[in-house]
């Protein structure tokens, strides 16, 4: 199955490590995954410029487009990016799976 992920990026001081581990656990079950976190636009999230931000959430959309399913880590709701994910994915027929941690 093809999954793009998705969550807060700017409000979330570790989400290297968060977005890195659900990618890992998911590529574990056999699936692709679109890591947001991997763009070069992610490694800048505390000083990206808008323009950089709109670079990094066209690839997600188009992503989100060719994906089966959106998988949306814990505390999305912070995001104005990963609330305009989950909107696009409903838009487009997205499967949305809200991902919790153990």
């Amino acid at each position: 199955m093809r999954i793009v992920l998705s969550g807060p990026i700017q409000a979330c001081p570790d989400f290297l490590t968060v977005f890195g581990d659900a990618a890992e656990r998911l590529r574990a079950e056999g699936h692709t995954v679109f890591n947001p976190a991997d763009l070069p636009q992610a490694a800048l999230a505390k000083i990206a410029t808008q323009a950089e931000h709109q670079v990094a959430l066209r690839r997600c959309v188009e992503e989100i487009a060719l994906a089966d399913e959106l998988v949306v880590l814990p505390n999305w709701q912070v995001s104005k990016g990963a609330r305009f994910e989950v909107f696009v994915a409903g838009e487009l027929g997205v499967r949305v799976r809200f991902l919790e941690f153990a």
